[in-house]
């Protein structure tokens, strides 16, 4: 019987450290986030690029020397 709830405990505090430690990374992705923008805030480019992946528009024609290695 005190296997079965030291097991219950070791369980229940296993998932508790997993969750502090998910709270820690995203903690940590944010505050980085954060540096990155405060120290190089004239990279405008890497960071609109990041910000607005989707908006990018693909290019209209393909060039026919991206399809030289298919026809050999």
């Amino acid at each position: 019987m005190l296997a079965v709830i030291h097991n219950r405990l070791n369980d229940g505090l296993h998932v508790f450290l997993k969750f502090i430690h998910l709270q820690e990374q995203v903690v940590f992705v944010i505050i980085h986030e954060l540096l990155f923008i405060i120290r190089w805030p004239d990279l405008k480019a890497i960071t609109e690029k990041y910000e607005h992946p989707k908006t990018m528009v693909s290019p209209q024609d393909i060039p026919s020397s991206f399809f030289e290695d298919c026809n050999k």
